[in-house]
Order: structure tokens, then sequence, then C-alpha cells
């Protein structure tokens, strides 16, 4: 964990998991099966179950797949949550670490290194049962109001 803190300041970590969860309801997240298991001030982590769909035909999980999932949760460590501030990728850059292969689960954990005013840097790292590093990724938002 870090010291970022751009949560409001009665938000519980139970009502931070709680109202991410609610937002990400009918979304592309919610259609793959990522699961939030933790959301703070400036981190988050999740869990996906593997499944055939995010095979590419080497019968690896498809790197553009990744990067989605990356960013998911980099976007989400990044933005307030207030009603009308979010976080919106500026850019993003991935790196693999090996292929994945012949795993259940991919474990996601995104850390805010840099919190400014307008701009927030964010790396997350995609991971498998046993600890094994399958990626990492780094990626800018900005902070935006748009009433949802």
């Amino acid at each position: 964990m870090n010291n970022i803190d751009n949560t409001p300041k009665d938000f519980t970590p139970e009502e931070r998991l709680a109202l991410v969860k609610e937002r990400l309801k009918g979304t592309y997240s919610d259609l793959i099966g990522l699961e939030v298991t933790a959301a703070g001030p400036g981190y988050c982590n999740g869990v996906l179950p593997v499944k055939e769909e995010f095979l590419n035909p080497l019968k690896t999980i498809h790197g553009g797949f990744l990067f989605v999932i990356a960013d998911t949760l980099g976007g989400i460590a990044a933005s307030p949550l207030h009603d009308d501030e979010h976080a919106t990728t500026i850019s993003g850059t991935i790196n693999f670490m090996r292929p994945i292969v012949d795993v259940s689960a991919l474990y996601v954990k995104a850390n805010v290194i840099k919190d400014g005013k307008r701009v927030v840097f964010v790396e997350t790292e995609i991971s498998g049962e046993d600890g094994t590093l399958f990626s990492k990724a780094s990626f800018t938002y900005a902070r935006i109001s748009l009433k949802l």
C-alpha cells in the first residue's frame, strides 16, 4: 500500500470496494469476470479466472487482453471516485515477461506511483497463483470532471 489519499474521508475501505463493484456492473469487466478484491486510496487489486476465450491461437493469454485488465485496475487506483471526478487513460505501456499458459487465474495489482493535481501515474502487475510475474505495465491517467 502507499500513502496516496484521493478518496473522500468518509469512505471506509469496504464502502470504496462496494462502490467500485457497483460501478463495474454491466461493463466489460463484469462480462469477463474480473473481480476487484481490494480498492483503497491509490491502489486496486483484482482476480480474474482464466477462460479459454482469453487465449490466442498459440493457446496463451492474448497480450491485448492483459493490457485491458491492467488498464482497468490502474484506472480504478487512479480514480478518486467522487461523483464527478474520474481518471481516463492518457497512455500505457506493458511489458510481457513470459507467455501465460496453464493458469487458472490471474492476479492484478495496481498502485499509484505519483498522484498529481491533473495527472496520475500508476504501475500494474499481473501474476499467477504462485506469484510468477507475467507482465508489468505503466499508465498515465488524466483527472477529468464528468457527471455519470
